[in-house]
């Protein structure tokens, strides 16, 4: 079996990389396979790093995705818009990642559409805490 490392620069090792660099100061940047300019549209998906990239990314000037905006439909709050570039809420597994992907681009479609809830209205089954109380009908959700 060949060594992977083998014939690998020195930035891909901690002790030439890094350790025995120390006193000069490290950066871990070596090339960059592609830029982001503030033009470009960004999106983050994840947990509360997320939120907190997002925010940040705006902060700086950078044009941050946004594509479920409130439309003030009547039964609906302002809960959550603009957190994520959709009411997602927060993602832990490249898995749901994949899965809200799919459905976006069609590639997924569920069997239940929404779920009834017992006080009336309706909730997205996969984004279940978005709209508190749920939403009034099914075009609203």
């Amino acid at each position: 079996m060949t060594n992977p490392y083998r014939g690998r620069p020195d930035h891909c090792f901690w002790r030439q990389g890094v350790a025995a660099r120390a006193a000069e100061g490290v950066d871990p940047v070596t090339a960059m396979p592609f830029t982001i300019a503030p033009a470009d549209a960004v999106a983050t998906a994840g947990s509360c790093f997320a939120q907190h990239l997002s925010r940040s990314l705006a902060a700086q000037g950078f044009r941050y995705l946004v594509t479920e905006e409130y439309g003030g439909t009547p039964g609906t709050a302002d809960e959550g818009y603009g957190t994520f570039p959709a009411r997602f809420g927060n993602l832990y597994t490249a898995r749901q990642l994949r899965q809200l992907i799919d459905r976006a681009y069609g590639m997924f479609r569920p069997r239940a559409r929404a779920w009834a809830l017992p006080g009336g209205g309706f909730a997205d089954p996969f984004r279940p805490r978005i709209q508190a109380g749920g939403f009034p009908d099914l075009d609203s959700l």
